[in-house]
C-alpha cells in the first residue's frame, strides 16, 4: 500500500515562543514518528500541505492519504487537503471538508449545535469594532479568534472584565 502523509511542519526559523503563528503545525520529530508508524502498513510518501500539494498528490497517487495537515491560510484551511483528495479521487483519513471547515469556525459550529439542541454557552461573533457597542453578554467575557484551533490566539488578556478590556 502506498500511503501519503499530509502534514504542515513547523519551520526551523519559527518566530519566538511568544508567537503562536505555527502552533498547530507539527515538529519534525512528530512527523517522523507518524511516518515510522505508518511505514508498518506500507510505503509512506511525505506530502507537505503547501501551495504545491495538489501537484505532489497528483504525482504521488497514493492509495490513501493520512491527513494531519492544518493548512496554511483561510477560514477553511483545514479542509483543503481532504477537498483536494476528493477532487482527485484519493481516499483519506479524518473528517470530510465540510466538517473541517465548519468545525474550525467557532461561530458556525455553535450555531449548528444550538440549532440541533446541544447546550452551548452564549456567544457573539464580532466582525467589526461597531459590534462591540451592542455587546449583550455580561462580563467577564472570554475572547477567542473565530477560526483558530489548538489554543492559537489565546493569551492571558483574552479574559475581559470590562468593555475597555474587550475593545
Amino acid at each position: 500500500m502506498r500511503i501519503g502523509l499530509a502534514y504542515n511542519e513547523k519551520p526551523d526559523s519559527a518566530p519566538a515562543p511568544a508567537s503562536d503563528q505555527y502552533a498547530e503545525w507539527d515538529d519534525a520529530s512528530t512527523i517522523n514518528a507518524v511516518e515510522q508508524a505508518l511505514g508498518l502498513f506500507g510505503n509512506v510518501v511525505r506530502l507537505e500541505a503547501d501551495a504545491l500539494f495538489p501537484q505532489k498528490l497528483s504525482l504521488a497517487r497514493p492509495d490513501l492519504v493520512f491527513n494531519m495537515a492544518e493548512g496554511t491560510s483561510g477560514l477553511a484551511r483545514e479542509s483543503h487537503v481532504p477537498a483536494i483528495c476528493e477532487y482527485l479521487s484519493v481516499a483519506y483519513t479524518g473528517s470530510d471538508p465540510l466538517t473541517l471547515a465548519l468545525a474550525l469556525h467557532k461561530g458556525r459550529t455553535k450555531e449548528i449545535l444550538a440549532y440541533r439542541g446541544v447546550p452551548t454557552a452564549p456567544f457573539r461573533v464580532i466582525e467589526r469594532p461597531a459590534d462591540l457597542e451592542r455587546m449583550p453578554l455580561p462580563f467577564p467575557l472570554f475572547v477567542k479568534p473565530v477560526a483558530e484551533g489548538s489554543g492559537k490566539g489565546i493569551f492571558v488578556n483574552n479574559l475581559c472584565d470590562s468593555p475597555a478590556m474587550l475593545a
